[in-house]
């Protein structure tokens, strides 16, 4: 999406990508005010990056939310450059909306994995799957019932699961694991 906005923020030229992102026909937008398309909660932020547009060299980059015709939002990333000497700001947007989707998904993820771990009864662990079987995450219940602190293992001194576990079991759960990577990788497609 590429528009031109004047620096009292109303749009003066936009390329037909307006219409196809956000369901806006050009002779719509055409003289509107750019801030009425912004959603409330970012609306400190992009009033703050055009009037540093306004008066800066630029190019400024920012990402919020616009409306589009169907009362819907789309996250944008901007990236903006100032020509003062026409009185007008140049910007070009990007629509990243399926990237913030998903990395709320992934978040909202995460903390169902963290909430759901740190509730088990028993010991809950991941490792990074690398010669060292580097600890990532251990649960809290881990300190009670091994007596070894969770920031030891996490990063700490210990660092590594193969130090916990009695020397007899140590080979058949380090099998268990790679076949597990193992089988993992060959149902995602992931290389070796």
């Amino acid at each position: 999406m590429l528009c031109i906005v004047g620096l009292d923020g109303r749009f003066k030229r936009l390329n037909p990508a307006f219409e196809q992102t956000l369901g806006f026909a050009t002779e719509e937008l055409l003289g509107a005010p750019f801030p009425d398309l912004v959603h409330s909660d970012d609306w400190e932020t992009a009033s703050a990056e055009i009037a540093k547009l306004s008066t800066d060299e630029g190019p400024r980059y920012f990402e919020t939310r616009y409306r589009c015709k169907d009362g819907a939002y789309k996250w944008l990333l901007w990236v903006g450059t100032p020509d003062q000497s026409y009185q007008v700001i140049y910007l070009a947007a990007k629509d990243t909306t399926q990237s913030e989707q998903a990395e709320d998904a992934l978040r909202e993820s995460e903390h169902s994995y963290r909430t759901l771990a740190e509730n088990l009864p028993g010991i809950v662990y991941r490792v990074l799957p690398d010669q060292n079987n580097r600890m990532i995450f251990f649960n809290n219940k881990s300190e009670t019932l091994i007596g070894v602190r969770n920031k030891d293992l996490v990063g700490g001194e210990v660092c590594s699961i193969a130090p916990l576990i009695f020397p007899e079991d140590r080979s058949h759960l380090i099998a268990t694991v790679k076949d597990a990577i193992e089988r993992e990788s060959l149902s995602s497609g992931i290389p070796d």
